[in-house]
């Protein structure tokens, strides 16, 4: 049925009718990726910066201990 509306529009508006669709499609797909910038935004609000002061050789030597049952200094 609306295929029949689109062959009735005469020869020298269709181009017109095609840049309406066009700019139809346009503003639908900014408005998506508004939404996305929207949602990346607000995850980025909620992140908490935290200030760690990590030993990495304790931390990885605590790691091995509960894993493999030893210290890394047993090893040898």
């Amino acid at each position: 049925m609306r295929l029949h509306y689109l062959e009735q529009i005469p020869e020298e508006k269709v181009s017109f009718v095609l840049e309406v669709l066009q700019g139809i499609q346009e503003v639908d797909s900014t408005a998506h990726i508004n939404e996305k910038e929207e949602a990346y935004n607000r995850l980025e609000s909620m992140r908490k910066r935290v200030e760690l002061d990590l030993d990495y050789e304790t931390e990885l030597a605590e790691y091995r201990n509960v894993r493999y049952g030893y210290e890394s200094d047993d090893r040898h």
